[in-house]
């Protein structure tokens, strides 16, 4: 029987590492008026307060380049983890071509909360693709879960099971967001053969291996 749900897989804005910024750089904004209070509200995930506050430490007249620009990177961040996509694309407009190719992922993300999926798709696949990026995992995961959404899944299905490929890192929570998929498509036998390809590749994985793994037999019991 075909479950009659999304799946579960989309990682929440707000469960992405916050942006780690060099020691040096967080004690310069840090020094800024307001720029501790800014601080502290990125990292306790308070994204509506941390985009206010920055934006008043983006109007300080004499910032260095540096600070700007990481001023300006923690503003589309917040913008985009507080549902402000139209606001965080406006702001990377104003970013030099560099900065604005290093906020990619957010940038994606911001596209896909506004639907806009096939720019969105020609950001985040190449970052779900490269194994050295901090975010590989949340792009595939937040593309796949959007196209999904869109009920284009047997094209997220195409996508999870391309990159779960790319990595051992990677495969183990693409996998799982493709079995999951599978599962919720009611291709039982589907899921199981993934979920014991992942088990064979002897990584460390998650109770939601388990439980993806008995759903699934169970699924090919009925």
């Amino acid at each position: 029987m075909l479950r009659q749900k999304l799946p579960t897989f989309f990682l929440a804005l707000f469960s992405y590492p916050v942006l780690c910024l060099a020691q040096d750089t967080a004690g310069e904004l840090s020094q800024l008026p307001g720029g501790e209070e800014a601080l502290e509200a990125h990292r306790s995930g308070l994204s509506d307060v941390a985009a206010l506050r920055l934006e008043q430490l983006a109007g300080i007249e004499g910032l260095g380049a540096q600070a700007a620009e990481q001023i300006l990177a923690l503003r589309v961040e917040n913008l985009v983890r507080s549902s402000k996509y139209r606001d965080a694309l406006d702001l990377l407009e104003s970013a030099a071509t560099d900065l604005r190719a290093d906020l990619g992922f957010w940038h994606g993300v911001a596209l896909v909360g506004l639907r806009e999926l096939v720019e969105a798709r020609s950001l985040l696949v190449p970052i779900a693709r490269d194994p050295e990026h901090p975010q590989q995992v949340e792009a595939a995961l937040t593309l796949g879960s959007a196209l999904a959404d869109s009920g284009a899944s047997d094209g997220a299905l195409d996508l999870l099971s391309e990159l779960s490929e790319s990595g051992a890192g990677a495969a183990a929570a693409i996998g799982l967001a493709a079995a999951e998929l599978h599962i919720a498509q009611g291709s039982y036998a589907a899921a199981a053969g993934i979920i014991d390809h992942l088990l064979g590749l002897d990584l460390q994985l998650t109770d939601a291996a388990s439980v993806l793994r008995a759903e699934s037999l169970l699924g090919i019991g009925d």
